[in-house]
């Protein structure tokens, strides 16, 4: 069963990142990384800064628009092209939706007036993350209770920032 979900993960991933994940045997707990890629620049305004083989590492092109959004109590800093991972959202997958609650806005360093700023994204899927095992136990009283959870997340790809 967790094969499956393990290449399901991956497919995902890879449907979203346009990278598989892998897994990394050198860290002790199995950490998922994003192999390099070779190109210089990525679709998402981003730029790669690291050929070395490892952990994809970038930063940010200048010149692009950011804003840092909240959305399922959670904030996230994004820019035209990112894709983020949220708490559920309605709608379906393809549907353009307008993120609201936009906090703060700039380009490169400098912060700009975030009063007339919207973000708005399309919807890639909608989709469940990994399960969390919550295990109760009282030594002595054989008390023991196993449950499980997976929270519902959407991921959406950033159109524009404007």
């Amino acid at each position: 069963m967790r094969a499956a979900f393990r290449e399901s993960l991956t497919a995902v991933a890879h449907s979203i990142i346009g990278a598989p994940l892998y897994r990394s045997f050198a860290m002790s707990r199995g950490s998922w990384h994003l192999p390099a890629v070779h190109d210089s620049v990525l679709p998402c305004g981003r730029q790669k800064i690291g050929a070395d083989g490892g952990p994809r590492q970038l930063k940010r092109i200048a010149g692009t628009m950011f804003a840092i959004v909240r959305t399922g109590g959670k904030q996230y800093r994004v820019a035209a092209g990112d894709k983020i991972a949220v708490e559920k959202l309605a709608g379906e997958a393809g549907e353009t939706i307008t993120l609201g609650d936009v906090l703060l806005a700039g380009v490169d360093g400098a912060l700009s007036d975030h009063a007339g700023i919207t973000v708005s994204a399309e919807i890639i899927a909608q989709a469940k993350s990994e399960k969390v095992v919550i295990f109760k136990k009282r030594r002595r009283h054989n008390y023991r209770r196993k449950n499980g959870h997976r929270q519902y997340l959407t991921l959406l790809r950033i159109v524009s920032v404007a």
